[in-house]
């Protein structure tokens, strides 16, 4: 994990904590699945994009079977022949 320092107000420490206590886990880990939450919020609205996901549709190719078949397109075989 990479280590980040951020400013909060008060009325949001008083919440941190408390739901930190009645769940029994660390400030940090309120925080962290808050921040999971939000993301995945914002990946659904579309906002985020998934870079993998991104990539599709970059490569046009006629090939309905490259997961089947992948070693014959990429190394050559009984396809590529």
């Amino acid at each position: 994990m990479i280590r980040k320092q951020i400013y909060l107000d008060e009325t949001m420490i008083t919440q941190i904590r408390k739901i930190a206590v009645d769940k029994n886990i660390s400030q940090s880990e309120v925080i962290r699945r808050s921040l999971f939450e939000y993301i995945k919020n914002e990946q659904v609205k579309g906002k985020i994009k998934d870079p993998l996901q991104e990539l599709l549709g970059i490569v046009d190719l006629p090939l309905a079977d490259g997961s089947e078949n992948h070693d014959d397109y990429i190394y050559g075989g009984k396809n590529n022949a």
